[in-house]
């Protein structure tokens, strides 16, 4: 069992990490969220890197927590059904 949370805001990410302290011991994994006419490979990556450096200077986050793109997005975009 994992949580997957996804991260659009500063408030939802304040949401993942006061969930990570009630339960320390479930594996986390944050996506950035691909907002609709935002879904080109630049707009995603660059939400990812900001996302991977935030969980790095993240003290009160864990290795329990990882950050991954969501993938389907890179070769499909935005359309419905994949």
């Amino acid at each position: 069992m994992q949580l997957k949370i996804i991260i659009l805001t500063d408030a939802d990410y304040a949401y993942a990490r006061e969930l990570h302290q009630q339960y320390p011991d479930i594996p986390m994994v944050l996506q950035v969220c691909n907002e609709p006419g935002q879904d080109n490979y630049e707009s995603l990556m660059s939400k990812y890197r900001a996302l991977v450096n935030k969980l790095t200077l993240d003290s009160s986050i864990s290795d329990n927590v990882r950050a991954l793109p969501q993938l389907h997005v890179l070769p499909w975009g935005n359309r419905p059904g994949v």
